[in-house]
Order: C-alpha cells, then structure tokens, then sequence
C-alpha cells in the first residue's frame, strides 16, 4: 500500500503501474495499461502513444471527415453509386469489345485482305 499522494503522481511505484491507472485527464494509449499522454496531446496531430491511439477514432476534426456523415449524406452515397454502376458498365463493355476482338482474331477476320479487316479497323 502506498499513500495517497504517491497515486497519480506519474510515477510508477508499483511494478505494473497500478498507481498509475485509470487517473483522471489522462489518455491511455492502450487499455490496462500504464502508459498515457496528457489529455491536451490528445488529438493534435502528432503521435504521443506508441501506437497512434492518441490520434484516432476519439478525436473530431467535423463533420466532413466523420465517417457518421459521409454514411449519413445521401449526396455521397448517390454520387458513389453512381460511379460504382459506372465503372461496372465501362468494364462490361470493354470486356465485350476485348471478346470480339478475340472472337474474330480466331475467325480469321482480323487479317488485312480478309473482307471484315477494313470494316472492323474503321469501326473499332
């Protein structure tokens, strides 16, 4: 047992770091562990704690980085629809164009005198 002014006190007396647990404004970088920063270094784009804790979910820099908005905002979540159905459909096209190629690779129709060779490099 220690006494009281000696928790809390940033001091590790006990050989866990008991008497520094769970101590007010304080972060901790990890849970169950001694090993924090200052409250006020919470949040101010520079990694206090050795894993980055310090900097991550807890901290609020608007509404437009919230992943709550950008989930809420039926604007984004439209306009990313939409381009995901866009590049959906430009792939399945070129697909369709890279086949035909293909196809008419092994007919035979690519080749320059056959009757197809000036109409598909007109085309395509």
């Amino acid at each position: 047992i220690f006494p009281i002014d000696e928790i809390c006190d940033g001091s590790h007396d006990c050989r866990n770091g008991a008497d520094e647990m769970g101590c007010p404004d304080r972060f901790y970088c990890s849970n169950g562990t001694a090993t924090w920063v200052e409250e006020e270094k919470v949040c101010d784009d520079v990694k206090d704690c050795a894993n980055g804790a310090d900097e991550c979910a807890t901290c609020n820099y608007g509404d437009l980085s919230s992943s709550e908005f950008l989930i809420q905002s039926k604007v984004i979540l439209v306009i990313t629809s939409l381009m995901g159905l866009a590049i959906v459909l430009l792939n399945v096209y070129e697909g369709h164009l890279c086949y035909l190629s293909e196809t008419n690779l092994k007919k035979g129709r690519d080749r320059p005198g056959s009757s197809d060779f000036r109409y598909l490099h007109m085309t395509g």
